[in-house]
């Protein structure tokens, strides 16, 4: 991944790397099964992944959530991966998407990267729309959005995952 300028430019491309492995993952799934939440932090040119199991998914989030705390002064990146449901105005019913918080330092909260998604155990796993991104539940200015989607998909393309095949943009 190449260095970003901004603090969230590069929580951005962390993400999208991030995001890119979390659909992977997902695309391995059958019968019900959900991604196990996980978190990928990243010091120097190491990355280590740490996995989040509880009882309830619920839980595992909490912890993965909490693990920002306890890292973030110890790391240059950190990104959190889960699954989730998404509803909105325009939406009939609520939606699967793929989830991550991703944080830099000089960054007070995470972008939150959202990516629609049709579970593999539906008979064909595909990535619906476009990548949206928040930060502090808002969505982030138009200016700045421009710069962050193409940081994450900076690193959704250093994945080396088959991500552009599973995209279907008119969902």
């Amino acid at each position: 991944m190449e260095k970003a300028s901004l603090p969230s430019e590069t929580a951005a491309s962390f993400g999208g790397f991030v995001l890119a492995h979390a659909a992977m993952i997902a695309s391995t799934l059958s019968g019900g099964e959900l991604i196990c939440p996980f978190a990928v932090v990243k010091k120097g040119d190491r990355r280590q992944v740490f996995d989040f199991e509880a009882d309830t998914q619920a839980e595992a989030v909490e912890r993965g959530k909490a693990s920002l705390v306890h890292l973030k002064d110890q790391v240059e990146a950190w990104a959190f991966a889960r699954e989730g449901l998404w509803s909105g105005p325009d939406l009939p019913s609520k939606i699967d998407v793929l989830v991550v918080s991703s944080w830099a330092p000089g960054m007070d909260e995470p972008l939150v990267l959202l990516q629609a998604f049709s579970p593999a155990q539906t008979g064909n796993f595909r990535l619906l729309g476009q990548l949206e991104i928040t930060q502090d539940g808002q969505g982030v200015v138009s200016e700045s959005m421009r710069c962050l989607i193409s940081a994450a998909q900076a690193g959704i393309a250093d994945s080396n995952v088959p991500w552009s095949s599973w995209l279907v943009h008119d969902a």
